[in-house]
């Protein structure tokens, strides 16, 4: 696994997200009652700067990961899942980069999380 390569990728993804963060909660904010008509296009209004605001709160999650990605990468530790220290699938690196865990690990704390 080329961890050079894999680094670039997630200054890359960790740029196009932040960007998307700024702009939204930017457009959020000045999302103002410019226009609104009547109570009908307000509740629409506030809904869809909701469904916004909603989709920005997953970013910061993701970047947040990508952060420990980039940090785990210069630890040396990129690549090695959290918990046991085995080396995590390449192809599941290369569909999820900043993932922390391997693949078996991962389910396990998705069955966790859904008890």
């Amino acid at each position: 696994m080329d961890v050079a390569a894999m680094a670039e990728r997630l200054r890359e993804e960790e740029r196009v997200i932040s960007s998307r963060i700024e702009r939204v909660s930017g457009e959020a904010r000045d999302a103002g009652d410019d226009g609104v008509r009547d109570s009908g296009d307000a509740a629409v209004l506030s809904e869809n700067t909701d469904d916004r605001l909603r989709g920005t709160e997953m970013d910061r999650g993701v970047l947040s990961q990508i952060r420990a990605a980039l940090a785990r990468i210069d630890a040396g530790t990129y690549g090695a899942c959290v918990i046991d220290g085995e080396p995590i699938e390449e192809a599941r690196l290369e569909a999820v980069p900043w993932t922390p865990y391997c693949l078996e690990h991962q389910e396990m704390q998705e069955r966790a999380t859904t008890l």
